[in-house]
């Protein structure tokens, strides 16, 4: 959208704003805007110095799957959690605000968040996951939990988990609600990706809280979240897969069992 709701333009003095309505407030964090997003068409919307760089860029990468011509996607960087007292997941560093005039459905869009061992603070870099705000609910969930339609060869909105350990990074798919991590030791350096086709002013973080499987969550490694990884048990897919390794069986009962209690 490039109009607030008092049709005022969203772009002043060369900066975008992400509210409601807009007017002289003082410079917003850095965004990227593109616009004239035609149908069938992908373009990167990429943040920080503007370089792609996936290790130290927030990057989306969105296509226009049905939409109209013309479509627009603008991303602001926000150097805090914008949500500190939401539930869920503890999100580390930066939050990406997004907007679109997409309708949910319409577009594809490939979040990528890049983290450094200094963000991870010890924690294992396989467990990092996109998350995403959902306002509905007022806590953070899985970015892919938001998604309109299955994943494809998945009867659920999540599809494959891919994690990556470099140098050479590989693995991303295009495909809706796969999504994964990759690190590379040798640099200290990675990145959390997501596919998602939903919008609405989506705030994007990173979590840390790999065993609070339950969707939405709810700040806590607990009884629900065990009957979730039973309820689950034997697909290969989804946030059950606590130990990562590709199914979920006894395996993810006992890693859930050593995360117990509150996220931190």
């Amino acid at each position: 959208m490039t109009t607030d709701l008092d049709g005022n333009d969203r772009i002043q003095n060369g900066i975008v704003d992400m509210g409601a309505y807009e007017g002289a407030f003082e410079p917003q964090p850095p965004a990227a805007m593109v616009t004239d997003i035609d149908i069938d068409e992908t373009v990167l919307v990429i943040l920080g110095n503007g370089e792609f760089d996936l290790l130290s860029n927030e990057t989306l990468v969105v296509g226009n799957r049905s939409g109209s011509n013309d479509e627009v996607m603008i991303a602001i960087d926000h150097t805090v959690n914008l949500h500190p007292d939401a539930a869920g997941f503890s999100a580390m560093g930066s939050t990406i605000d997004m907007e679109t005039s997409f309708e949910s459905g319409e577009f594809h869009a490939c979040i990528v968040r890049p983290f450094t061992i200094a963000d991870l603070a010890g924690a294992d870099p396989m467990s990092i996951n996109v998350t995403r705000f959902a306002p509905e609910t007022g806590n953070w969930a899985y970015a892919v939990y938001a998604n309109g339609q299955a994943s494809p060869g998945h009867s659920s909105v999540f599809g494959d988990r891919i994690a990556v350990t470099g140098p050479g990074f590989s693995g991303i798919t295009t495909d809706l609600g796969d999504y994964g991590v990759y690190w590379d030791p040798t640099i200290g350096k990675g990145f959390a990706w997501g596919n998602v086709d939903s919008t609405c002013a989506s705030s994007f973080g990173i979590s840390l809280c790999v065993a609070d499987v339950t969707q939405p969550p709810d700040g806590a490694v607990d009884m629900a979240d065990l009957f979730a990884v039973i309820a689950a048990w034997g697909s290969a897919s989804g946030p059950a897969d606590v130990n990562l390794d590709g199914t979920v069986n006894a395996a993810d009962i006992f890693a859930l069992i050593g995360a117990w209690g509150m996220c931190d």
